[in-house]
């Protein structure tokens, strides 16, 4: 995670995630690598009425 509101991440912030916990209103900027797999990734909120936002996609890699 690179910021969380803006701001330096927290101390839990720290190290390797695959899951985020963000409060309603909140943002988080964060970084990744996609290498060893071409093809689909996906992403998402667990908000389900956030599919219609935007938070929930299938990128692909090529």
């Amino acid at each position: 995670m690179l910021a969380r509101g803006g701001r330096a991440p927290l101390s839990h912030d720290a190290g390797l995630k695959d899951i985020i916990s963000l409060r309603p209103g909140e943002a988080a900027e964060i970084i990744t690598r996609f290498d060893g797999y071409r093809g689909r990734y996906l992403f998402h909120c667990h908000n389900a009425e956030h599919e219609d936002m935007g938070m929930m996609a299938n990128p692909e890699v090529i």
